[in-house]
């Protein structure tokens, strides 16, 4: 009887032991710490303090605050995007490297690429470039807004040249006369560009002020339907 309860409680401290060793084995996996790179197909799967798999890190261990992974490395940003200068701790896309009003621009805050600014980033009311500075119109020219084209003057009613593509909305009655709104687009000395004005059936021409991005057409507006009163 000694003997068969001895054998019982061998068979028991075997089991004991395994369980515990098992569990080790168990423990040691999932502590295991591994590099900030790839783990080579290891068995093992967590990363060392301070690193994380990411859904963007394609398996490998990224430092903390670099969840992409490309080119071999770990990145701040997804492929194609940077931390600039300008972009205040956000990602932006190459060429758009201001960051303001909740996203990207290619520009600092106050400025724009316009129609006629060749691709630079311009002042607000100086959208035309030129001998590597931005004008409030061409230089050599004394009208303000306006692009003179080669073969045709402008219209100083209008702000369009003769040669320009015009088009005109319906007339709406606003008093005792009728109001549309018409926009040219014409080729200037330096690309593409538009200007804007509005026409009452009576002959009257009130223009839209700035070209390009730059039209504002609230005054002109105000100023057609006060002629109509």
């Amino acid at each position: 009887m000694k003997i068969v309860r001895g054998a019982l409680w061998m068979v028991a401290g075997i089991l004991i032991v395994v369980a515990v060793f098992s569990g080790c084995l168990d423990g040691m996996d999932g502590s295991y710490s591994g590099s900030s790179g790839n783990t080579g197909g290891a068995a093992f799967s967590s990363c060392s303090p301070g690193y994380a798999k990411y859904t963007t890190s394609g398996g490998h261990c990224c430092k903390e605050g670099y969840p992409f992974y490309y080119d071999g490395t770990c990145h701040v940003c997804s492929e194609g995007y940077n931390m600039f200068t300008t972009s205040k701790g956000h990602c932006c896309p190459e060429g758009y490297t201001h960051y303001y009003d909740g996203k990207c621009h290619q520009c600092a805050l106050g400025y724009y690429v316009y129609d006629t600014s060749a691709g630079h980033c311009c002042r607000e009311g100086y959208p035309y470039y030129a001998d590597g500075k931005c004008y409030t119109n061409y230089p050599g020219y004394s009208s303000p807004g306006t692009v003179i084209i080669s073969d045709g003057q402008v219209d100083s009613r209008t702000g369009c040249p003769a040669q320009s593509n015009l088009q005109c909305s319906g007339w709406i009655t606003a008093g005792s006369c009728q109001i549309q709104s018409c926009t040219c687009y014409y080729s200037g000395l330096h690309g593409d560009t538009t200007a804007a004005f509005y026409h009452t059936s009576d002959g009257a021409y009130f223009r839209c002020s700035g070209a390009g991005q730059t039209i504002s057409c609230v005054a002109a507006a105000q100023a057609a339907a006060q002629h109509c009163t």
